[in-house]
């Protein structure tokens, strides 16, 4: 805290204070982490189709990434040379960039095979998976991402050994801006001196990052000291 020994206690009487909470940004921090496919048998890739079976992941490494961007339709081809799931399905591997709060739908289509798509997190873990919600034998996913970092679209068939050629689709949503922090309420004042005070409030956020408190002279606000998030008072 800032020395102000020389200032006179009147400015509290005679001057207006401002406490504001200062927004917190969280920081999404991405794990270093090996790509992981899905481990699954032929049962329980049937059992999560009909949505009664759950999903791991396992370290599997080797595999090839490609990239694909919000907006745009990509095209591959599943071959017997891809990367293989335990049930015996080829997985074809598609990253993109994601923000915390954004949606996404990503669409599998194919006229080759029973399509299945799955998403992984940055983790990776699988966080979502569909057989047939596009309609036919088609796939999609909707789901709004939770973290910022690199997301993994998993192109896939339902069926094991299955190829041909393919089409993924990813369509994203505005994101939400991180939300501003309550303001405090309930400001008090008491002098210890004359040339400190003891200043109270009601911490109304859970998001801040901090307060800052304010003098009002002339007209003008300066920023006179600043507290940790959570505090609900100040010596100044």
């Amino acid at each position: 805290m800032r020395d102000y020994t020389r200032k006179s206690y009147s400015w509290i009487l005679g001057a207006s204070l401002l406490i504001f909470a200062l927004p917190l940004f969280a920081q999404q921090v991405r794990e270093d982490a090996a790509h992981r496919l899905l481990e699954s048998t032929r049962a329980a890739k049937a059992g999560r189709a009909a949505g009664t079976s759950s999903t791991t992941a396992k370290d599997f490494e080797g595999c090839e990434h490609r990239t694909v961007s919000c907006g745009q339709t990509v095209t591959g081809t599943l071959e017997t040379s891809d990367c293989t799931l335990d049930d015996g399905s080829h997985v074809d591997f598609w990253d993109f960039q994601g923000a915390a709060g954004q949606s996404v739908t990503v669409t599998l289509r194919s006229d080759d095979f029973d399509a299945y798509v799955f998403l992984l997190d940055p983790e990776p873990q699988a966080v979502a998976e569909d057989d047939d919600s596009a309609g036919g034998s088609d796939s999609q996913i909707i789901h709004t991402l939770d973290e910022d970092g690199e997301w993994t679209i998993g192109a896939n068939s339902l069926q094991p050994n299955q190829t041909g050629s393919y089409s993924v689709t990813l369509a994203c949503g505005t994101t939400g801006a991180p939300g501003a922090p309550a303001a405090p309420s309930n400001l008090r004042a008491t002098a210890i001196s004359g040339t400190e005070a003891s200043l109270t409030w009601a911490d109304n956020s859970s998001n801040e990052t901090g307060f800052a408190v304010e003098l009002r002279s002339g007209g003008t606000f300066q920023e006179i000291g600043a507290v940790a998030a959570n505090a609900t008072g100040a010596t100044i």
